[in-house]
């Protein structure tokens, strides 16, 4: 009898979960079809995550679903699991596109770049188009340093007190070479903690192959929209401290021959200024994060 009930338990769970899928509302009409939103696709490998679009055509009175799959191609193929990683290979599309995403992985290898083919293979509430397959090409970032440089970084450095500090910041930049900030502009988010950004200038020498930068204070809105418990909120201007002068010159540092390190002049000191984020009025304060005044001393190490 315990047998009897047993078997008619999990036929009822096998039963429900065959209906599960059955209860969606599926499109039923006959004139949608369901495409590639691109043939190609070409992102740098530190892109972080990459959204590629699927189209869906025709007037729908329900969802629509896609499953794709990848393929190695090329002379240099990327390999899935270990070049990128695919959330999910099987949409459920309400509206006229969808997003299959791929991360891909940022290494420190000098390569060519790898290609890989997305192929949607099935469709439910929908008929596959002619446009099905994206060739994905990963384009390396570490024979450009410009490149190179961008990631997850470790700043340290030492405040008005003495105290070790240390923040955990990422550079970033232009992604194509078309783009006029390309080999001439990085930008420092994350210092003091919270949600700022420093124009970074880089510079790099193919004579000697050198790379250095400089952080550029300016007028700026480093960060913005802080409460101080005054009138207004308070946004932050990027500025060199020299004494008890204020200045924007620039901040220089030297990159490491493995771009894992930059070292900044020691003796240049950092802090942000308060301006009124309504009237545009300063009111004399300096703050560089909760408990920090300022910053001297300025290194960062790549993380891993």
């Amino acid at each position: 009898m315990k047998y009897i009930k047993l078997f008619s338990l999990l036929a009822a769970v096998i039963f429900l979960g065959s209906c599960k899928d059955d209860d969606e509302n599926w499109n039923s009409t006959s004139d949608v079809t369901v495409s590639m939103g691109m043939t190609e696709c070409s992102p740098k490998e530190g892109a972080g995550i990459v959204y590629l679009p699927i189209n869906v055509e025709g007037n729908t009175n329900g969802l629509v679903s896609v499953t794709v799959e990848t393929k190695e191609v090329g002379s240099n193929p990327a390999k899935e699991n270990t070049n990128y990683y695919v959330t999910t290979k099987t949409l459920k599309i309400s509206d006229a596109q969808g997003n299959i995403e791929i991360e891909l992985v940022d290494d420190e290898e000098i390569n060519e770049p790898r290609t890989f083919e997305v192929t949607i293979v099935s469709a439910k509430g929908a008929k596959i188009g002619e446009k099905k397959t994206t060739t994905f090409t990963i384009r390396d970032n570490d024979s450009e340093f410009y490149d190179k440089l961008q990631g997850n970084w470790e700043m340290n450095g030492v405040d008005d007190k003495g105290n070790a500090v240390k923040w955990n910041v990422s550079i970033s930049g232009a992604a194509d070479e078309d783009n006029p900030e390309y080999n001439k502009t990085l930008y420092i988010e994350g210092m003091c903690g919270l949600s700022t950004k420093a124009q970074l200038d880089y510079y790099f020498d193919k004579t000697s192959k050198t790379c250095t930068v400089a952080i550029v204070p300016g007028q700026y809105e480093f960060a913005s929209g802080l409460n101080f418990g005054m009138t207004n909120p308070m946004n932050i201007w990027l500025v060199r401290l020299s004494g008890k002068n204020l200045g924007f010159d620039p901040v220089d540092g030297e990159v490491s021959s493995d771009m894992k390190t930059i070292t900044f002049d020691q003796e240049a000191v950092l802090t942000g200024y308060l301006v009124d984020s309504v009237t545009g009025e300063t009111p004399g304060y300096i703050w560089f994060g909760n408990g920090v005044s300022q910053l001297g001393k300025i290194t960062m190490t790549k993380s891993k």
